[in-house]
């Protein structure tokens, strides 16, 4: 799906004027190719429909040029848009009319619209399509310029450069060929022979031996910000909330994983695509308690459409620990941690998938635990841990649930043996939920299809997300139209495991789509 937002000032006096080019454009599209944008949502305008074969949203913030970037990450977030698939059009004075300039990356230049845009994206690395309007005769006038209303002549020549800017939008041969055009003007006016000679300092410092080895909390949030916190501030601000404190995100989004790191411990990222990235502890940008941290693409070499599924903190890579790795398509693959020493930071194959599968999980263990696979469709497996033998890096792993056509696994939990305070927590895309106890699932053989966990219907819908959960521990529900509801887990129902479960939040016209559970505030009521 592409993000194409026009930039504009909303009030009627700006309509037809140069600096609302951005605005202009998108109410052309919106006339061709019948995209109603008459939708409120996040401070703009939108509507959704396609171009060509792509799914498209159309958006027009309603947030006035200089906060125009509110509304746009709002988009990004909500709908999970790539970088690469986000368009932003606005006025040039720096081009002819006339002329329209692609660009896939670079700075906003003097225009404050898109100074808003990169400031909130954090990242230049996007394609924007600026509509040429010229400059004036005398710079004096400049204000007066672009906030003036075009003439019926000028207005026609623009209306002619919009009828091509459609075409253009609908082509991806026609963009690549004006990239090309401009890139061979770029290397004509500036290409020339390298003047400097970039060799490595001897006995270069290690930037590690810099860094205060101290304990920090990390945070990664739903919607994939990154931060870090010296632990003492994050403790001294763990008062009277409910939940996880000190944790300042944006209104829909919330923290997913919290943990403990040195700034000297290697932080493990692995992806839905089974890649594994590296960073130091350090190199988490640090942030205070109320900022809402660093998007995670900024620091990891992420491809479009790729997310963080896991995080796992390292001290040391000591014999005796395994990563357990669980697939969408029922596969489980066990791996000395020793293995994942000489990752590199841009990334290396972690579990080789098949075309049609993701990794889902990944685990810490000592190679004693039980594991659970749970599908959508209400199968659940448990086995011991010891029947996965050890594999390389790269292997695909083997069979741990057999499953029926069209049914996937939608969670896997590690359970050490004997733990009598937890209960597994399953909840369905409608909105149902309950906990059963981790008794009532015996200890099976790995790749069987295993028992029924839940009992699927069309009023429950399929199975979301499985937690093994504490009476202490919150959970979240996160629906498609993006409402999120918080209950305590030991409000939910202990049903048995043929139960369809009891209602836990009405969905309306959304889906639930995602859980998370959240630790309890240890200092609540200090």
């Amino acid at each position: 799906m592409y993000l194409i937002v026009g930039l504009g000032n909303p009030e009627e006096e700006y309509s037809k004027t140069r600096h609302n080019m951005g605005f202009e454009v998108i109410n052309e599209l919106s006339k061709k190719y019948n995209i109603k944008v008459n939708k409120n949502k996040f401070n703009a305008l939108y509507g959704t429909g396609t171009i060509g074969k792509e799914k498209v949203i159309l958006v027009k913030p309603q947030t006035y040029m200089n906060l125009s970037g509110d509304a746009v990450i709002e988009f990004v977030n909500f709908y999970k848009i790539d970088l690469d698939k986000i368009i932003v059009i606005y006025d040039d004075i720096d081009t002819n009319p006339g002329i329209i300039r692609i660009r896939k990356m670079g700075g906003p230049g003097t225009h404050n619209g898109m100074k808003s845009v990169v400031h909130m994206l954090k990242t230049e690395k996007f394609t924007r399509l600026r509509v040429g309007i010229g400059m004036p005769e005398r710079k004096s006038d400049l204000i007066n310029y672009v906030i003036g209303h075009v003439n019926d002549e000028e207005y026609n020549e623009l209306m002619k450069l919009i009828e091509h800017l459609r075409a253009v939008l609908s082509s991806e041969k026609l963009v690549f060929d004006i990239i090309k055009e401009e890139l061979s003007e770029i290397k004509q006016k500036y290409g020339d022979e390298r003047k400097t000679k970039i060799v490595a300092a001897e006995g270069e410092i290690n930037i590690e031996d810099l860094v205060k080895e101290e304990q920090t909390v990390i945070t990664l949030t739903h919607f994939g910000y990154v931060k870090r916190m010296p632990i003492d501030t994050y403790k001294s601000q763990k008062r009277g909330g409910k939940g996880i404190t000190g944790l300042a995100t944006r209104e829909e989004d919330f923290v997913k994983q919290i943990f403990t790191a040195s700034t000297h411990d290697t932080l493990l990222f692995f992806s839905n695509k089974g890649k594994l990235y590296r960073l130091r502890g350090y190199e988490v940008p640090e942030a205070g308690r109320t900022a809402k941290g660093t998007a995670i693409v900024n620091l990891l070499r992420l491809d479009p459409g790729e997310k963080i599924s896991a995080v796992i903190p390292i001290s040391n890579f000591a014999d005796g620990k395994y990563l357990l790795m669980g697939t969408k398509q029922g596969f489980i693959k066990k791996t000395p941690l020793t293995e994942f020493d000489s990752t590199r930071k841009t990334g290396l194959l972690s579990i080789t998938l098949r075309e049609d599968d993701e990794l889902i999980d990944v685990r810490l263990t000592d190679g004693q635990d039980n594991v659970v696979l749970v599908t959508s469709q209400g199968a659940c497996i448990t086995f011991s841990e010891k029947d996965v033998r050890p594999m390389g890096r790269t292997a695909q792993g083997v069979i741990g649930i057999r499953l029926d056509n069209e049914d996937y696994v939608i969670g896997m939990e590690s359970i050490i043996e004997g733990n009598k305070n937890a209960t597994l927590l399953a909840i369905t895309e409608n909105g149902f939920g309950k906990r059963t106890e981790l008794d009532e699932y015996r200890v099976q053989t790995r790749g069987g299809k295993g028992v029924t966990t839940y009992k699927i219907t069309p009023k429950t819908g399929n199975l979301v997300g499985i937690r093994v959960a504490t009476d202490d521990e919150d959970v979240m529900l996160i629906t498609d139209n993006g409402t999120i509801i918080r209950l305590n887990v030991k409000d939910i129902s202990i049903l048995g495991r043929s139960t369809q479960g009891v209602t836990l939040m009405r969905t309306n016209e959304g889906k639930v789509v995602s859980i998370e559970t959240i630790a309890p505030d240890d200092n609540e009521g200090e």
